[in-house]
């Protein structure tokens, strides 16, 4: 989705973007690293049910203590655990991102993690 964004004239010669090539292996890295608040954003924008990004959530580490716990109430869900506004469970767990001060620390975290990941050019 960003890719074809990328190649319009008002990114391709944005001073970050130029350097970011230059700095970088993968054209991916350089992408994600530009467009990562408007990720953020749809990723937020996207999630639409508390259920089924819970399930994702435990997905990213089976094996971590909360995650397995977790994984088993959704296991048994409707037993153990009951969602009863699905839509909004889901809005009220990334409502943080809504708040301008915590996005930055949000995305900074991301950032950083992403950065540590990254093929360096040269």
């Amino acid at each position: 989705m960003y890719s074809p964004l990328m190649e319009t004239e008002e990114h391709s010669k944005d001073l970050f973007v130029v350097q970011s090539k230059k700095k970088f292996k993968n054209k991916e890295d350089v992408l994600i690293l530009h467009f990562l608040n408007e990720i953020i954003h749809d990723i937020k924008d996207s999630v639409t049910s508390g259920y089924s990004l819970f399930e994702q959530l435990v997905e990213l580490d089976k094996f971590e203590e909360y995650n397995d716990r977790m994984s088993e109430l959704l296991i048994n869900y409707g037993n153990k655990l009951v969602l009863n506004y699905d839509e909004e469970t889901a809005k009220l767990y990334m409502s943080p991102l809504d708040d301008s001060t915590s996005f930055a620390e949000i995305r900074n975290a991301v950032l950083i993690d992403y950065l540590e990941k990254c093929e360096i050019d040269g």
